[in-house]
């Protein structure tokens, strides 16, 4: 009998192309040259600037819950710490060297050291040494003081691989609380109040049918000060 192959439901090709800018703050327009690329003029003639993600469905531009990851990822990386494209570029070429995997960063927790992007590796010689090797110059190791920037919103399972995910708004600070959250497992992907799988659409909705987010809450048995964040978080993104 043959074996069914096993999906990662990370995999699942879950979102638009605009609902996914939507739910991470991100252009519309720079999302979609980010899975799909885009043609831009030079003095020379026309070049491609080729994909940065791996979209999980190309026929139908569907991104899945890991491709979510990668996108909150590079803008990060872009917006929060200025990396220049082409290092994000040779830091997820340098590690599709290294690992078996078509979604380099989001398996890997990552560091600045100035425009460069820092990654822990396991040391060549001895595989039970971590080393701090500089993803965007190929691999070359740095002993300097290293600038961590673990990216805290992203929940990792215990084999490291990303499991929830908490959107940023670029207006608001990194330290902005942790209450709308995407799991793939639950209310299909869809952002959800941070454990209670009470989706956010449904909250912006009975809020623009006259509900006061106190009445939200109590026909919910939510916390007001969550689902009055809630609605203000995407109310700003609409």
């Amino acid at each position: 009998m043959a074996r069914r192959r096993v999906i990662d439901i990370g995999d699942a090709p879950l979102y638009g192309i605009p609902e996914a800018a939507f739910y991470m703050d991100i252009p519309v327009s720079t999302l979609r040259s980010w899975v799909s690329g885009r043609v831009y003029p030079t003095q020379h003639g026309p070049k491609f600037f080729h994909p940065l993600i791996d979209i999980a469905d190309h026929r139908e531009q569907l991104l899945s819950f890991y491709n979510l990851v990668e996108a909150h990822v590079i803008s990060t990386f872009r917006r929060h710490h200025n990396i220049p494209v082409p290092k994000i570029r040779d830091a997820m070429d340098y590690l599709r060297g290294r690992i078996n995997h078509s979604h380099p960063l989001v398996t890997r927790d990552f560091y600045t050291f100035g425009r460069d992007l820092i990654v822990k590796e396991l040391g060549i010689a001895n595989d039970k040494v971590e080393v701090i090797v500089n993803a965007s110059q190929k691999g070359q190791i740095e002993f300097g003081e290293v600038l961590k920037m673990y990216l805290k919103r992203i929940k990792r399972t215990a084999t490291g691989f990303p499991q929830q995910i908490f959107p940023l708004r670029k207006s608001l600070p990194l330290n902005q609380p942790e209450v709308i959250e995407i799991d793939p497992t639950i209310a299909f992907g869809h952002p959800v109040l941070k454990g209670t799988g009470v989706t956010i659409a449904m909250l912006l909705d009975r809020h623009q049918y006259g509900r006061t987010a106190r009445e939200i809450a109590e026909d919910y048995s939510l916390d007001e000060g969550e689902v009055q964040t809630a609605i203000e978080y995407y109310q700003e993104a609409a």
